[in-house]
């Protein structure tokens, strides 16, 4: 929109949707109420504030409505007051407390609304309680729990809330009922299960929550059936099937599945007809297909499944019908249309549009 048209109702208009919109409005047109309005969309807008608004109290106003605005606060003009104003509006702040201001009781209201924020909480704060209190409210911030302050007792509310938190557990606090807990939360939780507790069971129930889980079982709890319950959730698992597990029949079930997977097929077991099923489970599988298996029919039956697989369709393959077709089925695929059937093409879409 031209300078000239930008008005005080339309800036107002365009910040409400956007805060950064601040960035394109007039500077004799902004005002402090639109400036607290464009900070409270989004903090990233505090760039584009005039420096004349960028006082004490325009701070204060700021952080009041969205507390991560005191990353663009500068130092010499924060105060307790006003981190403290931050971290209650937006427990996320305390990352943007200086340290001097990083009290126990503020670190205690940050974690209380998020306990992963305990990665920003001064070591000497780091109590049992305090620890507890993150834990509880966020399994992940055991990562941040000082070791004399893991306890068994902490451990299995972290992995009961984020069973990736097992990964965090000492591993004399691992016991085959935490192991079983986190897994259950988090199949690939699995990977960080010492090998004496993993048992098949424990695999079943990983790869049964998790299909990528499989990455983790060990080779001796591998069987076809396990491979076949994760690739029947998530083809994309057929790429931790151990090569000697591979079979046709895993292929064509992953493939079937998103197309995609033909990414992970070795190159004896794709043939015309996986292929085939690749592209009409995904039609951009068509970039994966090996050459010697790509025909006109074969492109035109991706290209039906999906019209930007006209990029990966060889040029001599690329008819006026093929395109069309494309494009009719995906505007953007017009980018991929050979600069002598464009125009046509361009115009038959105008058409259509009109």
């Amino acid at each position: 929109i031209p300078e000239e048209l930008r008005t005080s109702e339309l800036c107002a208009l365009a910040v409400q949707k956007k805060g950064n919109a601040l960035e394109y409005v007039p500077e004799e047109l902004k005002t402090s109420e639109l400036c607290a309005l464009a900070v409270q969309k989004s903090s990233y807008a505090l760039k584009y504030i005039p420096e004349e608004f960028k006082t004490p109290d325009f701070y204060n106003l700021a952080v009041t409505l969205n507390g991560c605005v005191l990353e663009y606060v500068p130092d010499e003009l924060k105060t307790s007051e006003l981190c403290k104003l931050a971290v209650k509006q937006n427990s996320s702040a305390l990352k943007y407390v200086p340290e001097d201001f990083r009290s126990f009781e503020l670190c205690k209201l940050a974690v209380t609304s998020d306990g992963i924020l305990l990665e920003y909480v001064p070591e000497d704060f780091r109590s049992k309680n305090l620890c507890a209190l993150a834990v509880k409210q966020n399994g992940r911030a055991l990562k941040y729990v000082p070791k004399d302050c893991i306890t068994a007792e902490l451990c299995e509310i972290a992995v009961e809330d984020y069973g990736y938190a097992l990964a965090f557990v000492p591993k004399k606090l691992k016991t085959t009922v935490l192991c079983e807990k986190a897994v259950k939360r988090y199949g690939s939780a699995l990977e960080f299960v010492p090998k004496k507790f993993i048992t098949t069971e424990l695999c079943k129930l990983a790869v049964k929550k998790d299909s990528d889980a499989l990455e983790y079982v060990p080779k001796k709890f591998i069987t076809t059936e396990l491979c076949k319950s994760a690739i029947k959730r998530s083809s994309g698992a057929l790429s931790y099937v151990p090569e000697d597990f591979i079979t046709a029949e895993l292929c064509k079930l992953a493939v079937k599945g998103d197309g995609g997977a033909l990414m992970f097929v070795p190159e004896d077991f794709i043939t015309a007809e996986l292929c085939e099923r690749a592209v009409l489970s995904r039609g951009l599988a068509l970039g994966l297909v090996p050459k010697k298996f790509i025909t006109a029919e074969l492109c035109e039956k991706a290209v039906k499944q999906d019209g930007g697989a006209l990029e990966d369709v060889p040029k001599k393959f690329k008819t006026l019908e093929l395109c069309k077709l494309a494009v009719q089925l995906d505007e953007y695929a017009l980018r991929y249309v050979p600069d002598e059937l464009r125009a046509e093409v361009k115009k038959m879409l105008e058409d259509k549009n009109d």
